[in-house]
């Protein structure tokens, strides 16, 4: 049974709405709908939410500019429709490791170099991007990452590496080559201030750069990147690499010293405005276990993971986000990039993107979301089928299938449906009897329903997401907003529900497309005394609009009993 067909007989036996009758012990949720406890944010929209895009996916090229194949037929806007259609806001280009092999000003002699290039396999350049990206098109900010790795030569040809020791033999620890980094810093300043870098706000210096430097070796980097930048264009804005955690040597907090004590002997700590930072789940493989049992558990502690929110604690803590003597406490934090990162017992990558994958996703991003991550990107919008919000790109020929059926991935409905639906303010949620759930190990507990709750726009109603994280049991909810002054209670009228799960935490939209999809909005009554006993399936995301009554003070405005006519 799909998510349409489970609606369609919950309302066949239930014809007031998702309501199960009896349930003494429901979840309450309650909303602080006039925001009286201070918001966690007031700043979402679209922008907010991004994903990336490598420069060697000519497939948008093809979508985007109708391209006709050997026959003469044009391929089809499917592609480019169906990325639009997510409201995403933000992209990054050229994309993670691909900032590495990439040339601004001469795609075509980036790495690894074509040779007779066509327009079905060029390398994507910044002004196609621009272009894809404009305001008649996908209406997207862009996020443009410098390559921090080399910088091409012509006379004679070759690459120039920062890395005196690239490839040395045996490897020896990195050092910096000064008048390398210094060309390579001059070419990222070319693009800033070029045609195709100028209507461009967001810069990132390099990628994961804590997997190639050391501490100071970055912060060197960096302080030669900003400086040339930012005489390019001052008001550009920078975002340096950040350590969530600890990787191999390199450890997160003097990462972040190094950094900031070079900045700060300069004067230039303004010079960043956000902390670049990457996070991938996993889990255990359980080898051994069936398919169902294995995916079960896997989820159930991504789940817990997600619910302590740990590591973006950790770099708040690191950047004193919440300690007003703190010099870096004004630097932003960006996702930009995070996913579900699974191996086997062998070590070999898993493909995942099935409704356990979506689960994570949705409840993981209103948690970034709570924990005032300013922009997060989902890696990767396209091209690589374990990560892909959208897959299409394993076309066997120019105008192949695949991109004439493009297809969203269960994680990609999951994480998209905050850009198309949720609010501009984030408030707070109080939670009673929220049972407690138990990792596979017995070790751990979390909530069984999680809640991220907003104010639309334009403040006439709640945008709210429910998960429920029990993967076998559904849940009783009761939702309804605080009782503050001033006060804002729901309205007389009908709200909207939308739900995302399916049968099976294996389901996916490899084989059947749109097996794993929100349901359309179905249309119930509520009242101001809010809804009570809405059932919510197992491992489901669930999303509520909820039309809200204006505001009362009641200082000044109807009594208390008035007010709630």
């Amino acid at each position: 049974m799909n998510a349409f067909q489970w609606l369609a007989a919950l309302l066949a036996v239930t014809a007031g709405g998702p309501v199960v009758a009896g349930d003494t012990s429901p979840v309450v949720i309650q909303i602080d709908a006039a925001a009286t406890l201070g918001p966690y944010r007031t700043d979402i929209s679209r922008r907010t939410f991004g994903s990336g895009v490598e420069f060697s996916t000519a497939q948008w090229r093809w979508t985007f500019d109708n391209l006709s194949d050997v026959g003469g037929t044009p391929v089809s806007s499917k592609t480019a429709d169906t990325i639009d259609s997510l409201s995403l806001g933000t992209l990054r280009f050229p994309n993670g490791n691909s900032s590495f092999l990439y040339i601004w000003d001469d795609p075509i002699h980036s790495y690894p170099s074509l040779p007779h290039p066509t327009q079905w396999n060029a390398y994507l350049t910044p002004a196609e991007i621009n272009r894809y990206t404009a305001a008649d098109s996908l209406d997207m900010e862009r996020l443009f990452e410098v390559n921090t790795v080399f910088w091409l030569k012509y006379n004679p040809w070759g690459f120039q590496y920062i890395n005196k020791n690239q490839f040395s033999s045996p490897p020896l620890p990195p050092e910096i080559d000064p008048t390398n980094l210094s060309i390579a810093a001059s070419k990222a300043a070319a693009w800033v201030a070029s045609p195709e870098g100028a209507t461009t706000l967001w810069w990132e210096v390099g990628n994961e750069d804590w997997s190639r430097w050391n501490a100071s070796q970055h912060a060197d980097i960096f302080f030669e990147f900003q400086g040339k930048m930012k005489a390019a264009r001052p008001e550009i804005k920078l975002l340096a690499q950040g350590l969530a955690a600890d990787y191999q040597d390199n450890k997160a907090k003097a990462w972040l010293d190094a950094l900031k004590s070079k900045l700060s002997d300069a004067g230039k700590l303004d010079s960043v405005y956000a902390y670049s930072i990457h996070q991938y789940l996993s889990a255990k493989p359980y080898e051994g276990a069936s398919l169902a049992s294995r995916r079960k558990k896997q989820t159930q502690e991504m789940l817990y993971e997600v619910d302590r929110g740990a590591e973006i604690e950790n770099v708040k803590a690191l950047l004193g986000t919440d300690d007003p003597h703190s010099p870096t406490r004004s630097w932003k934090i960006w996702m930009t990039e995070f996913n579900v990162f699974q191996n086997n017992a062998a070590g070999e990558f898993q493909v995942l993107q099935d409704m356990g994958h979506a689960l994570v996703m949705a409840d993981w991003t209103g948690k970034l979301l709570e924990q005032n991550v300013e922009r997060m990107f989902y890696h990767s919008l396209d091209t690589h089928p374990a990560f892909s919000l959208v897959q299409y790109a394993n076309g066997t020929h120019p105008g192949g299938e695949d991109i004439e059926f493009p297809q969203v991935q269960a994680p990609g409905y999951a994480y998209s449906i905050y850009a198309q639906q949720f609010g501009k303010t984030m408030v707070r949620n109080r939670i009673k009897n929220n049972r407690l759930l138990t990792t596979p190990n017995g070790k751990h507990h979390y909530g069984q329903v999680s809640t991220y709750s907003s104010i639309s726009e334009d403040e006439s109603s709640l945008r709210v997401m429910v998960i429920n994280r029990d993967l076998n049991k559904s849940v009783s909810v009761n939702l309804n907003t605080m009782d503050t002054n001033p006060r804002r209670t729901l309205a007389d009228g009908k709200y909207g529900y939308r739900v995302l799960r399916s049968d099976r935490l294996t389901d996916n939209n490899h084989v059947v497309k749109d097996t794993v999809r929100w349901t359309d909005t179905a249309y119930f009554d509520q009242t101001a005394g809010g809804l009570k006993n809405v059932k919510l399936p197992p491992a489901s995301a669930n999303l509520f609009i909820l039309p809200l009554a204006p505001r009362v003070d009641r200082a000044a405005g109807p009594s208390n009993d008035q007010a709630s006519r």
